[in-house]
């Protein structure tokens, strides 16, 4: 998920920005912007991620629900890895886009072979069964380094695709329930519900970032290769921090559920009673008092459900509540 609480927003470093161009771009951009559409799906049930893979959109959800996109929306199983009927809470791919990964309730774990339309059992790492809360994966596909990050406060990690006796176990902090957890390369980032942050540079050991208290549950964070961290919390919050240094800017008046960064820098949001958000990117600096000033934050409600996930790509892709799918074409 693949996830994610994100918060502030660095200072921007270096170079004049000339507000008339800034604004000038902000309206060609915004011309330009597709709209986001309510699409058919085969479900009503709560859909809680979504991912990308070589192939094509998935999205994963309650009683073990998995959809794929193709020509519309399909049903890949609707009793998850197991067969039990576990709800999946996330979704990830591996970094070559060609297996899906999924994780929720009673410690149920899937790999999806999407062009084999194979899908593997991870259920249940050495025995563990806690309800993992969001999964992140590196590496290749059958070579991937796996973290699930679970309901007492545990990440668990295994550098050989999930096979079973690989794992390792880590409580991070004080085993609150961990919200998050985002990966790139062996540096990743953890949020919990006490809104506590820890971070890795090597994949296996975890310490805490010095970061502000937040007055909101976070729900989810995205680590960028940069070293950028972005937040997303219950009270409309999404915030930036790199370097020591944050901001953070009430960027909705509802809970904001999953945060996401696309290539060019912009950043994107949805949550509760449809929200969904934009920053734009292209280079321009994340600095919280000129995203104010120029309205950099635009906002979109196609639908009154509760939206739990957004997956960038094209088309971007938004899951949530009742079996809603919104696209976007990017």
């Amino acid at each position: 998920m693949s996830e994610r609480s994100r918060r502030e927003f660095l200072r921007a470093t270096g170079g004049a920005v000339a507000p008339t161009g800034l604004a000038l771009s902000g309206a060609s951009q915004r011309a330009e912007r597709a709209e986001w559409t309510v699409v058919e799906t085969p479900t009503q049930r709560t859909l809680h991620d979504a991912a990308h893979t070589t192939t094509g959109a998935f999205a994963v959800g309650s009683n073990g629900l998995v959809l794929e996109r193709d020509d519309g929306w399909s049903v890949v199983t609707d009793a998850g890895p197991t067969g039990n009927g576990n709800n999946l809470s996330s979704a990830a791919t591996t970094t070559d886009g060609r297996r899906l990964w999924m994780a929720g309730a009673s410690g149920v774990v899937g790999e999806y072979d999407p062009e084999a339309d194979a899908l593997t059992s991870r259920s249940a790492p050495d025995g563990v069964t806690n309800t993992f809360t969001d999964v992140a994966v590196t590496g290749a596909a059958g070579d991937a380094t796996v973290y699930l990050a679970d309901s007492s406060g545990q990440i668990h990690r295994s550098e050989a695709n999930g096979r079973e006796g690989t794992w390792t176990h880590t409580t991070p902090g004080s085993g609150a329930e961990i919200a998050a957890i985002s990966v790139v390369g062996a540096a990743g980032v953890v949020v919990d519900q006490n809104g506590s942050l820890f971070e890795t540079t090597d994949g296996e050991t975890w310490t805490s970032v010095d970061a502000p208290a937040f007055d909101e549950t976070l729900h989810d964070v995205e680590l960028r290769a940069s070293g950028t961290v972005v937040l997303a919390g219950a009270a409309g919050t999404v915030a930036i921090g790199a370097g020591g240094e944050w901001e953070q800017e009430s960027a909705a008046n509802n809970a904001l559920y999953d945060v996401e960064v696309g290539d060019c820098g912009c950043v994107h949001a949805v949550g509760a009673s449809g929200t969904v958000l934009h920053r734009r990117g292209h280079g321009t600096p994340p600095l919280r008092t000129l995203a104010r000033a120029f309205d950099w934050w635009t906002r979109a409600s196609p639908t009154g459900e509760s939206l739990n996930a957004i997956a960038l790509a094209d088309p971007h892709v938004a899951v949530g509540a009742s079996g809603t799918v919104l696209e976007r074409e990017h």
